[in-house]
C-alpha cells in the first residue's frame, strides 16, 4: 500500500521540479552591429539586402521600390525629429548624402536611384561618437586627464 503512494508522491515532486527548472526562452541577441546603430532609420518599405558589421561599426544596404524623391522627403522629415539631428545634406551626381547626429553614434546615409523607379540606401555608422558634443566631451576628458593634480609632493 505504501509503494503506490510513494510512487505517486515521487512522480508529483518530479513533475513540479521539472516545471520549476524550465527557463523561458531568452530573446535572441540582435545581429552583430545593431548595438552600434540601435536607431536605424530604414527607408519606407525598405528591405535590407546586406550588411557589414562589427562591434565598432555597421554598414547596411537597403532597397525599396519607393521613388527617390519620396525617400529623400522621408529622410528629411524623419531626420529633423529626435533622436536625430540632421547636420548636413549634399547632392553630387544624383547621390544624396545625409550626415546625422544623435545621442550615440553619428550616421551617414546615402540615397541613390536603383533602376527605373526604386531607390538604394546605404546607412553607415561607428561606435565612436563623432558628433560635435561627443568630440567636445572627449576633448574635455583629455584636458582633465592632462591637467596636473593639486597635490604637492612631500
Amino acid at each position: 500500500m505504501r509503494t503506490p503512494f510513494a510512487l505517486a508522491a515521487l512522480l508529483t515532486l518530479a513533475s513540479v521540479a521539472a516545471c520549476q527548472s524550465a527557463k523561458p526562452d531568452a530573446a535572441p541577441p540582435p545581429p552583430a552591429g545593431f548595438e552600434v546603430l540601435p536607431n536605424l532609420p530604414l527607408p519606407p518599405n525598405g528591405m535590407p539586402l546586406t550588411s557589414q558589421a562589427s562591434s565598432d561599426a555597421m554598414q547596411i544596404f537597403a532597397a525599396t521600390e519607393v521613388g527617390m524623391d519620396s525617400v529623400l522627403a522621408y529622410y528629411r522629415s524623419v531626420l529633423a525629429e529626435p533622436p536625430y539631428r540632421l547636420v548636413n545634406e549634399t547632392t553630387t551626381d544624383s547621390i544624396t548624402a545625409f550626415y546625422v547626429e544623435q545621442d550615440g553614434p553619428s550616421m551617414w546615409i546615402t540615397v541613390q536611384r536603383n533602376g527605373e523607379s526604386g531607390t538604394m540606401v546605404v546607412i553607415a555608422g561607428a561606435a565612436t561618437d563623432t558628433s560635435a558634443a561627443g568630440r567636445a566631451a572627449a576633448k574635455a576628458g583629455a584636458a582633465r586627464a592632462a591637467a596636473p593634480s593639486a597635490k604637492q609632493p612631500n
